[in-house]
């Protein structure tokens, strides 16, 4: 992808940002787009095999609105829920390496 030299890596920035930001992170399970835009943005894939038909449909403007508002509450109470369990199950296994069992001297 980038030349022997590495002297092109600024032009192929842009393509792995841009499969960077249509990926669902580890953490949310939802790509930075989706969380930014509340859509996915289009990638050249789009452009050789087309668009699904259920992303071409057009809303007026303030029906879009309204969708896209409602979307990004949804995606970002789904966030917050997703990083509240993760972050429970982190302390769980923190607390139980940090605190193993205690043993007898009789025990193995």
């Amino acid at each position: 992808m980038i030349d022997t030299q590495q002297s092109d890596w600024d032009e192929q920035a842009q393509l792995f940002l841009m499969g960077y930001r249509a990926l669902p992170h580890d953490t949310t399970g939802i790509s930075p787009c989706m969380l930014m835009l509340g859509r996915q943005i289009g990638l050249p894939e789009d452009l050789e095999y087309g668009i699904p038909f259920h992303e071409q449909v057009q809303l007026c403007s303030g029906d879009y609105a309204k969708q896209l508002r409602a979307r990004l509450q949804e995606l970002h109470e789904i966030t917050i829920e997703t990083v509240r369990d993760l972050r429970s199950r982190q302390n769980s296994a923190t607390i139980s390496r940090l605190n193993p069992p205690i043993s007898s001297p009789g025990m193995r």
